[in-house]
């Protein structure tokens, strides 16, 4: 039963999603994607897992290359709780908040920042990015929202009253100036040096 386990767990077929090559019908040598492999690239793509159950059957009945319902599909998936992994995957990677664990401002020039304050930081953005995404909201309020989310403690740090408790909850903002990502925290912590800010890096975010 080991080698059997082992044998599945190293196969190429158990640890890739395999899209097998075949005769180009498209131009610049290209082919048509089969339903089981739309099905794929969109559970993979929005959920990080495998198909469930509703794909599976659109694929086996060639349903699912049809744009229609390829869109309707998406939209389905994306109300659903598991499209929370695409924020996690793309928005983190985007925002490059994967580094803020690893960020350690200067404790003299910033003495309240804190593991609560990252952990508010991050679910700031992380929340953003889920909300308009699942709402299928404008992408200009990436650059441009009266609105973002806060706890009581990252309420404090950007000076916003009324904000009682743990809980992180949408907020409207009343300075137009800090809507968006390029205003929040986290992302400013990201492309900043410890003790001060950086034009470089923040040039370069942008």
């Amino acid at each position: 039963i080991t080698y059997t386990l082992k044998a599945v767990l190293v196969s190429p077929a158990f640890l890739y999603r395999i899209e097998a090559d075949r005769k180009a019908t498209l131009p610049n040598n290209a082919y048509p994607l089969d339903d089981y492999e739309l099905a794929s690239r969109l559970s993979y793509f929005l959920w990080s897992s495998m198909p469930d159950a509703e794909l599976f059957e659109l694929a086996k009945q060639g349903k699912l290359r049809d744009p229609a319902m390829l869109e309707k599909q998406a939209r389905r998936m994306l109300k659903d709780g598991k499209a929370h992994a695409l924020a996690e995957t793309f928005g983190e990677q985007w925002l490059t908040l994967r580094t803020l664990d690893t960020i350690q401002p200067d404790p003299k020039k910033f003495p309240d920042y804190n593991r609560q304050l990252r952990t508010a930081m991050y679910d700031e953005a992380m929340m953003f990015f889920e909300y308009i995404m699942q709402d299928d909201r404008s992408i200009l309020e990436f650059i441009d929202a009266d609105y973002t989310f806060v706890n009581d403690r990252l309420a404090k740090h950007y000076g916003i009253e009324g904000v009682t408790g743990p809980n992180m909850r949408r907020v409207t903002l009343k300075d137009r100036n800090r809507g968006g990502v390029m205003t929040m925290a986290a992302v400013l912590t990201v492309t900043s040096q410890p003790g001060r800010t950086s034009p470089v890096k923040r040039g370069k975010c942008v």
